[in-house]
């Protein structure tokens, strides 16, 4: 069992607390989802369960856990430079025990779908592809033995065979796991506990809920009881302003009737007195019930993005018309797929599938040297490596608006602020920032450059389960031609007019409907 006592985590940059006081306890069996805005402190948390050292360069901490007795098995959300240098073998190993039964380790690689070639290869993971790494990197978490499991976004860059593996997997094993993910579909048919962290009244109060349920019923309680309360404040408001106003035109009458009383009616004006005296003190009573009223509910709310709705690509017009008779990989020039064809016209949103290690960033970088070539679209970019396009050590408003004027640079505030960015995160290095958040600015910078063509690499795969419905309602909307290579079931299954999949012989139609996403 994990259980962490009286928890507060700081920000040492601008004091703002994530978490203040949380106490939790995980059990066998239970399948904790991690949930909350993007920068809300959920990474840092997991890190810090796993080891202190992981966040005290960046982390005021108080608060405890009992990791000494429990050895926890984390798999954080992209991996450091000293596991990008290692092989295969070499991350199994140093992670795996000794004497560790190999027919289980066997067994357990065949189920990641973990071929002999690639724990075998030679060559370090930064060369591999984010899913394959994803996969390895949990293979030897599990070979390891853990007490408990401590995963942040463990279906990142996952092919869709391994998500079912993974789902399998989280329902069947018997250790405490607490995750991240990003995933509505996983977290709806994996969780049975919510931690969910919020931060409240423009990001400056933490508050932590811990629900004993599934995500759906979580989600769906939680609109019920926003509804109720909120319904509640407003009545109780209503009704003790029509109570106030009452008591002032009550106190004026009975002011106006003691200016008009005679002196030679001194009967009169003592009942009057007593009246005005009992009239104050309702009033006062009024004012207490005032203090005593509902409080108005307060939730995070989701980012407000939209692209501009006169950008657009014409319905028809061909926007890429492209074919390859061999995918090579850029690093060592093999052969990945081919023939490759792909035919875009605006305004399709097509989506590209396909098995880790298949080539789709290849292919998405190879029609966005084809597209800029040309010169006759806009066209916007998000790898998914986000440190390819950003200086880690730029401020947010300076790598969205680097030249601008003092009115564009309040104007990009203002944006920051509609994605929900606070003041404080405004002055945070790009390096400093959450995956999500910089998943956001990547958006925030696509609309500014008014993209008419969007070419996105997992473009969800950092976002919160907040966020991610907006991101697919603005995506959805979009009058331009999107090409996305994505994981994300609900994406695929919602924004793309057409899903491809990249097998080795090319590009194929791909039926979404079987997924059953509301199963």
């Amino acid at each position: 069992m994990l259980t962490i006592r009286n928890l507060t985590l700081t920000h040492r940059r601008d004091l703002r607390c994530f978490v203040r006081d949380f106490s939790f306890h995980l059990h066998a069996g239970e399948r904790a989802a991690l949930i909350g805005e993007e920068g809300n402190g959920k990474s840092s948390l997991l890190a810090w369960i796993h080891d202190p050292a992981l966040v005290e360069d960046y982390m005021l901490v108080s608060g405890s856990a009992n990791r000494e007795r429990v050895r926890t098995g984390y798999l954080p959300q992209l991996p450091g430079p000293e596991e990008l240098r290692l092989t295969p073998r070499q991350l199994v190993e140093r992670e795996a025990w000794a004497g560790s039964d190999p027919g289980r380790l066997a067994r357990l690689a065949a189920e990641l779908g973990l071929g002999p070639e690639l724990l075998a290869a030679e060559r370090p993971l930064a060369t591999l592809s984010g899913g394959e790494r994803v996969k390895l990197c949990i293979y030897a978490i599990l070979a390891a033995e853990p007490d408990v499991l401590l995963l942040d976004e463990p279906s990142n860059d996952l092919d869709l065979p391994a998500l079912v593996w993974l789902e399998r997997f989280i329902l069947e094993t018997r250790l405490p796991l607490l995750y991240v993910s990003h995933d509505e579909v996983l977290l709806e048919r994996t969780a049975n506990v919510i931690v969910h962290i919020e931060q409240l009244w423009r990001r400056t109060e933490p508050q932590v809920t811990v629900a004993r349920q599934d995500y759906r019923s979580y989600a769906a309680e939680r609109e019920r009881r926003f509804e109720q309360t909120a319904a509640l404040a407003v009545n109780e408001r209503r009704e003790l302003a029509a109570r106030e106003e009452r008591q002032r035109r009550l106190e004026s009458a009975v002011a106006h009737a003691q200016r008009a009383v005679s002196r030679q009616a001194p009967s009169e004006g003592r009942r009057l007195k007593k009246k005005m005296a009992s009239v104050q003190a309702t009033g006062r009573r009024l004012e207490r019930a005032r203090e005593e009223l509902t409080a108005r509910p307060y939730r995070e709310e989701a980012p407000v993005l939209a692209f501009a709705a006169d950008v657009a690509v014409p319905a028809g017009r061909v926007v890429l018309d492209w074919r390859r008779e061999e995918l090579r990989s850029r690093d060592r020039g093999r052969v990945l797929a081919g023939p490759v064809e792909l035919y875009l016209r605006g305004p399709e949103r097509v989506g590209i599938a396909g098995a880790n290690g298949s080539g789709k960033s290849t292919l998405l970088g190879e029609i966005r040297e084809v597209l800029e070539a040309r010169g006759d679209l806009r066209i916007g970019w998000m790898p998914q490596n986000y440190d390819e396009a950003m200086d880690p050590g730029a401020l947010p408003v300076d790598w969205l608006c680097p030249d601008g004027d003092r009115d564009e640079r309040d104007a990009v505030r203002s944006w920051l602020g509609s994605a929900r960015f606070s003041g404080e995160e405004m002055e945070h290095p790009l390096g400093e920032l959450s995956g999500g958040q910089r998943a956001k600015l990547f958006y925030l910078r696509l609309i500014r450059e008014r993209a008419e063509v969007l070419l996105l690499d997992e473009p969800t795969r950092n976002l919160s389960p907040l966020s991610n419905p907006a991101i697919r309602a603005m995506l959805g909307a979009f009058g331009g031609a999107i090409l996305a290579v994505s994981h994300d079931r609900r994406f695929l299954a919602e924004v793309c007019t057409r899903v491809l999949e990249l097998r080795p012989d090319g590009l194929h139609e791909f039926d979404v409907s079987e997924w059953r996403l509301e199963g």
